[in-house]
């Protein structure tokens, strides 16, 4: 598949390398680049839930 690649700054071949995910073939999300390696990640849920604990933002004035 033909991509564009945000290392080499063109379109390149990207493929999928052996998953190490434990994805059955064809189904893993990682796509790298044959030419730098760059990876990216495709057909990722449309929502990712976060269910770590909240964060909270601190501000500082001066005083």
């Amino acid at each position: 598949m033909n991509r564009f690649c945000a290392t080499c700054a063109v379109e390149r071949l990207f493929e999928q390398p052996p998953c190490l995910d434990g994805h059955e073939p064809d189904t893993c999300p990682e796509w790298a680049c044959v030419d730098c390696g760059h990876a990216v990640l495709l057909g990722l849920p449309a929502t990712v839930l976060h269910t770590g604990p909240k964060l909270a933002l601190l501000v500082r004035t001066a005083a």
